[in-house]
């Protein structure tokens, strides 16, 4: 396809990252003639420069540890060699692979016509590619991700981002990451742990910030132990390249000299390529689109999904796909609704939040109780040698759930097991009747039940209710 032909199709899709893809094969597959353009690889950043990558990098960084750190249960490893090249070709390998479900052959077989193009609006309906061809479209949906946010004292020198750290064939001798959230905090351990040298400098006063700040204490004390060095309340205010690499001087007064320096400060919108302005799209202070309930623009036939929306996580970022598509075939305007709060980050140990964390509850004025357990009192937990965490259930006085905090071992998969008892509201003596495996982090949930109902029986009416029904049921039974 090329020239200066025009191409209608029903339903045009910008982006082919999580959000693009959901929306493109959903229409495909409800018959609708959809066009899905992309200039670069189908994934988007989760599976080229996200989520894949950095979970592949952070598993081959456990590995090293657990080798270094096995001494204590008997198992001595005199030496760990890492060899940063061959791991990064793991790294890309494993992203191919799962690029293999979200190819342009796959996209074409389920008939959506792919464009290997950057676009651009020339009105409000139709959008002008780079080999010369236009698009024109009934609907357009917009899901071209986000960029790195650089903030201005690093932009001029070397830096690498979540986008470029992937391209590394040597380790390096002393990361500064700058950014505490959860990139920064993910990367500063597994590049720790690897063998690098690592300073973390953030401006916020603690790491992980939209945790629970009980989970952002027992990670930073983590990587305090393991040897990575903290700046908080802080940022860079200067910084300049010289022969021994990238000096940094921040605002403490510290300078550290690293050699290399990891940008984890957040992200905004990409969507000035598109030239909104052309279609009459209204953008906010922050360079993103303005949007509805629904996820329209200013333009009623134009959508938005995915982080050039807000979602900054994959999932949210389909579950807004799931929203353009419904919004798309139904005839009136629907609300987007991506589900409670879930959301996890993988460093050592894993935190994971499903729903409110006490804090966010109180400040929404409401009347709750928690109930919380050491991640010792797991079984799993104990056998693995873990110490630190913790299971926090939020929940109102009569334990009907709102929330779960979960700080250890493999949190973010045993975590998927609250999100439908949190979304409805169930009750947290329910967990005591749910079967699961043992020994696995799973029974956590049971065993925050019975924690919950015991504190219920030793104190307040139920308890004596239920003691002196105990004893008279007792007192009337026959002997034997």
């Amino acid at each position: 396809m090329n020239g200066s032909k025009t191409h209608k199709h029903q339903v045009a899709v910008v982006g082919g990252g999580a959000a693009g893809l959901v929306v493109a094969f959903g229409a495909a597959s409800a018959g609708i003639d959809v066009a899905l353009i992309e200039a670069d690889r189908l994934g988007g950043e989760c599976t080229w420069t996200g989520c894949v990558p950095s979970k592949t990098l952070i598993d081959a960084a456990r590995r090293a540890h657990e080798a270094q750190n096995s001494g204590p249960i008997g198992i001595d490893v005199r030496a760990v060699e890492v060899d940063l090249s061959r791991l990064m070709k793991h790294v890309h390998d494993t992203s191919a692979h799962v690029a293999l479900e979200e190819s342009a052959d796959r996209a074409r077989r389920a008939g959506i016509s792919f464009y290997p193009s950057f676009a651009r609006f020339d009105d409000h309906r139709t959008l002008a590619l780079d080999t010369g061809e236009r698009i024109r479209a009934k609907r357009i949906v917009l899901a071209t991700g986000s960029r790195p946010r650089v903030p201005p004292p690093l932009r001029g020198v070397r830096h690498l981002t979540n986008e470029t750290i992937w391209d590394l064939d040597e380790l390096p001798r002393h990361l500064a990451v700058v950014g505490g959230g959860g990139v920064g905090t993910e990367m500063a351990q597994a590049f720790r742990r690897l063998g690098s040298e690592v300073t973390i400098i953030t401006d916020v006063e603690r790491l992980l910030p939209g945790a629970h700040p009980d989970a952002s204490d027992v990670i930073a004390d983590r990587l305090l132990s393991e040897g990575v060095v903290i700046h908080t309340r802080t940022r860079v205010v200067s910084a300049a390249e010289g022969d021994a690499g990238i000096r940094l001087a921040i605002e403490d007064g510290t300078v550290v000299e690293a050699s290399h320096v990891l940008v984890a400060t957040g992200r905004d919108a990409s969507i000035d390529r598109l030239d909104p302005a052309a279609a009459g799209i209204d953008i906010d202070e922050g360079g993103a689109p303005v949007l509805d309930d629904g996820l329209r623009t200013s333009q009623k036939h134009i959508f938005a999904c995915g982080d050039v929306a807000g979602a900054g996580l994959t999932h949210i970022a389909s579950a807004q796909g799931a929203a353009v598509l419904a919004n798309l075939v139904s005839p009136r305007a629907l609300a987007a609704d991506t589900g409670i709060t879930r959301w996890a980050v993988f460093t050592d140990p894993e935190i994971a939040q499903v729903g409110l964390t006490k804090h966010e509850a109180m400040g929404r004025g409401l009347d709750i109780r928690t109930t919380r357990i050491p991640i010792g009192r797991v079984d799993r937990a104990a056998v693995s040698g873990a110490t630190r965490g913790f299971v926090e259930a939020v929940h109102s006085r009569t334990g009907k759930l709102l929330g779960v905090t979960i700080v250890g071992p493999n949190a973010a998969e045993w975590a998927n097991q609250w999100v439908r008892p949190v979304s409805k509201g169930r009750r947290i003596a329910e967990l005591v009747f749910t079967p699961t495996i043992y020994p696995t982090m799973g029974t956590a949930g049971a065993v925050v039940a019975y924690e919950w109902a015991e504190q219920r029986l030793a104190t307040g009416w139920l308890g004596k209710v239920a003691r002196f029904l105990g004893r008279t049921r007792m007192w009337l039974a026959r002997n034997p």
